[in-house]
């Protein structure tokens, strides 16, 4: 079975929550069921599937550049998916809320690396 990714319903929340981590605010959860738990309490709404067993934090400073490595698997499922003929890019439904259209993706591949790239060394600034 392949596995599967996290799915988050509530994207604010979401937010809301790393934040409060980040601050140091709430305490981090130390296993998955904890952080389930936590998300729960959050209103998150995210769908964990049981194909994941822990959970891992990382943070950066002002002075240490963390990159984030996306999971193998995960990053060649989806490039599996958009090399299909009509294969969409899923983006959050935030993304069509904030500019009021379903953004068109011409090169769907170049998108999926630009999207990799940022992901891996964003710091919310």
């Amino acid at each position: 079975m392949q596995p599967q990714k996290v799915e988050v319903v509530n994207y604010k929340a979401w937010g809301d929550k790393v934040k409060a981590w980040a601050r140091g605010t709430d305490p981090l959860p130390q296993s998955i069921e904890e952080f389930a738990a936590q998300l729960a309490a959050a209103d998150v709404g995210m769908k964990i599937p049981p194909n994941f067993k822990h959970v891992n934090f990382v943070q950066g400073t002002t002075e240490t550049l963390v990159v984030k490595l996306p999971c193998k698997i995960f990053m060649e499922i989806g490039e599996e998916r958009l090399k299909q003929e009509g294969g969409d890019y899923a983006l959050p439904p935030f993304y069509e809320r904030a500019f009021e259209i379903k953004p068109s993706i011409q090169d769907k591949m170049a998108f999926h690396s630009e999207r990799i790239g940022d992901y891996s060394i964003a710091n919310c600034l």
